[in-house]
């Protein structure tokens, strides 16, 4: 019998199965498990039309595979002998489907997530990965005709040791993480890294978060990495990552070209040199985390190429932070190329104080960075969503945020005055007494009132002057 589907064009088809993609990681976005089963529900009824359809509906359903080793809202009650398993059935099913070219499973992959929750127990994780069947689906996931672009690994236990993981598993890691079709590689939470995992990969963005890589002695020849967006969370060093310009070593390593350089944590003069070392004529793009009082000057003005930069100040208010800022921006020299600075400074419950930022206010209406075309403030304060008085007050708190903000840097507004752009801001973070963002989030812009996706989970307001 036919059906009206098969007269409707394949763009109508994609059109209307956007409506009901899945997102793509648990991990980050958190999103609605409702919401989640009935948008899976939708395409495996939608599979059931025709062939052509079920083919549309498979590349939504398995475009992004999330393995979570751990209890979900759909298994409440499983154990880790019967997730292993479940891992173990996953692993042999989807290495049957290599065998179905363009029709198998893991040739519509796109996205694969492995975590494990900061709950599970150590030991019985590295257990757990002693098992074939995490190697085996690895292995799986790329090959001559097909391949995922993106990989994550969560590793939420501590930090695991990347060199006590069983030989098969860092094989399969290496394989993979070396596939040509590979274009983005997270992972979280793996010390010891060796440095030539990196060797020679193609990616478009690296993410190490709670990570450690390490210099090998003597190696094996590098190749050049091309990796366009390098971003680091909370390295425990940078070493492994600097080429120091007197360490002619075969294990050094050399990448090509990164445009942007994204480095929250770890020491400033580190991170400088880090960028320095790896992309002197290619960056474009760099954002940096002040942590601790200046000791020397930062040489940006080197990075010849810098167009926009990103100074983020840390929570810490034990010490003089505001003098710390000023020193900072004191001793940065900027390139002339640069075409756009923010500085974000963390004041938790604290509103900005005109006196703390004389100096500063002072400081930004400098030469150096009154030739910058956009240079944007930003105050970031946090609120606990338990505190039901200052939740029912946030406009309150949004107009004396903007006005304390505005009293604080008179020179640098007056400097500023007719900017297209804005030159304020301040971003409201509402926090449970977990310290996790509220799912509920909307964003406040001039007259424009918008809901923010759910991985931003903070409340922004703008004042345009």
């Amino acid at each position: 019998m036919g059906c009206i589907f098969n007269n409707i064009s394949s763009e109508i088809h994609d059109l209307i199965l956007d409506h009901f993609n899945l997102p793509p990681a648990l991990s980050s976005w958190n999103p609605d498990p409702q919401q989640i089963r009935a948008s899976r529900d939708t395409l495996r009824a939608y599979s059931l039309v025709s062939r052509s359809c079920c083919i549309m509906a498979r590349r939504r359903l398995f475009s992004s595979i999330i393995l979570y080793v751990g209890l979900t809202p759909d298994f409440p009650n499983l154990n880790l002998t019967e997730i292993a398993a479940a891992t173990e059935h996953f692993a042999t099913m989807i290495q049957d489907s290599v065998k179905f070219p363009n029709i198998g499973m893991s040739y519509f992959i796109q996205s694969f997530t492995f975590t494990i929750p900061a709950a599970c127990i150590k030991n019985r994780v590295m257990r757990f990965l002693r098992k074939p069947s995490i190697y085996r689906i690895l292995d799986a996931l790329h090959g001559p005709s097909h391949g995922i672009t993106s990989l994550t690994l969560n590793m939420g236990v501590g930090r695991l040791d990347y060199v006590k993981l069983e030989r098969e598993l860092v094989r399969a890691l290496e394989d993979i993480t070396h596939s040509p079709k590979l274009k983005h590689l997270h992972i979280n939470g793996l010390i010891d890294i060796p440095i030539s995992l990196f060797h020679g990969v193609r990616l478009k963005t690296l993410e190490l978060i709670r990570a450690r890589v390490l210099r090998e002695e003597g190696g094996h020849k590098c190749g050049v990495s091309i990796i366009e967006t390098i971003s680091l969370d909370n390295m425990l060093s940078f070493d492994g990552l600097i080429q120091h310009s007197n360490d002619a070593s075969s294990n050094s390593l050399i990448f090509a070209s990164p445009k942007a350089l994204y480095i929250q944590g770890g020491s400033l003069p580190n991170a400088v040199k880090f960028a320095i070392s790896t992309a002197l004529y290619t960056l474009q793009s760099l954002s940096v985390h002040v942590d601790a009082p200046p000791t020397a000057e930062y040489p940006f003005h080197l990075l010849a190429g810098l167009s926009l930069l990103r100074i983020l100040h840390g929570k810490d208010t034990s010490r003089n932070r505001k003098k710390e800022l000023q020193q900072v921006l004191e001793l940065c020299t900027l390139p002339p190329s640069l075409m756009s600075l923010t500085i974000e400074t963390y004041d938790q419950d604290c509103l900005p104080y005109p006196t703390d930022w004389v100096d500063i206010d002072s400081v930004l209406v400098q030469t150096s960075f009154s030739c910058i075309p956009q240079v944007q403030i930003i105050f970031r304060l946090s609120c606990d969503a338990n505190n039901h008085n200052r939740m029912k007050n946030l406009f309150e708190v949004r107009n004396l945020a903007l006005s304390k903000a505005g009293e604080a840097l008179p020179k640098f507004l007056k400097a500023r005055k007719g900017a297209s752009r804005p030159v304020l801001g301040v971003t409201i973070s509402i926090y449970d007494d977990r310290e996790r963002c509220k799912a509920l989030t909307m964003k406040f812009g001039g007259k424009q009132t918008f809901e923010m996706p759910a991985a931003h989970q903070h409340i922004h307001w703008s004042l345009w002057c």
